[in-house]
């Protein structure tokens, strides 16, 4: 059986949530950490199409280690409402 729910398919689609319209909107940043760029991740093959929604790829050092996406710029509505901040970063560690 395929592992569907690796950390680098969980954190593509943590991506494709926060920021949906990423492809448009000139307002949004999001690189992944480098260390998804490898072809396998704990024995399993990461497919291109995960790859290719995890691009593109940057080192992303905070103090005491790695987060894995950064991202920066207002995230979907349903994430955070958007009186919060005018231009928030978003980390996430899995």
């Amino acid at each position: 059986m395929a592992a569907t729910l690796t950390e680098p398919a969980v954190l593509a689609a943590a991506k494709d949530t926060l920021y949906p319209d990423l492809d448009t909107d000139t307002g949004t940043y999001v690189v992944t950490e480098t260390q998804f760029t490898t072809p396998t991740w704990g024995g399993w093959e990461i497919p291109a199409e995960v790859r290719r929604r995890l691009a593109p790829y940057n080192t992303i050092r905070l103090t005491d280690g790695e987060t894995d996406l950064l991202g920066v710029g207002m995230p979907a509505a349903e994430v955070l409402n958007a009186d919060a901040a005018a231009t928030p970063l978003y980390f996430t560690e899995q």
